[in-house]
């Protein structure tokens, strides 16, 4: 009984090691990438896609958090957790925003584990009507 005992705690110090030595494990930081156009006109409602990548999603270690900020506010956050994990490794969310002035977009995802690889930034200059109208009487002039 005593040998049964001590092979059943080696295994399972083997199967304990090897799940925290996998290569899920070494997973590195969740990744993000933003994608937005580059111009809008006033009041334009223009979409916002982010891209995240995470290697080795599992119920131990995910990204667990997307955020999205626009001229420094946080206007959306998306959690997921152990039985609510992103549907893939790769996945993108998105968020209409109206462009009322010049945009800073920036985002960031996390991992639970090993926190964020990068924060992506990208800007969107929004053309009021008038300078719309400056820019097409202009480019009539030069035809």
């Amino acid at each position: 009984m005593k040998k049964t005992g001590t092979i059943l705690l080696f295994l399972g110090t083997l199967f304990i090691a090897g799940f925290f030595w996998s290569p899920a494990v070494f997973a590195d930081e969740s990744a993000v990438r933003i994608e937005a156009p580059t111009k809008a006109a006033t009041g334009e409602e223009i979409v916002i896609v982010l891209h995240v990548s995470h290697d080795g999603n599992n119920f131990l270690h995910h990204t667990n958090r997307v955020e999205l900020r626009i001229n420094g506010e946080m206007v959306k956050e998306w959690e997921y957790g152990t039985f609510s994990k992103p549907e893939a490794e790769d996945f993108s969310v998105s968020f209409s925003y109206p462009a009322k002035q010049d945009l800073e977009i920036e985002a960031e995802a996390f991992c639970n584990l090993h926190g964020s690889k990068n924060t992506d930034v990208k800007t969107v200059s929004v053309e009021n009507d008038q300078s719309n109208r400056q820019n097409r009487q202009q480019a009539l002039r030069e035809e």
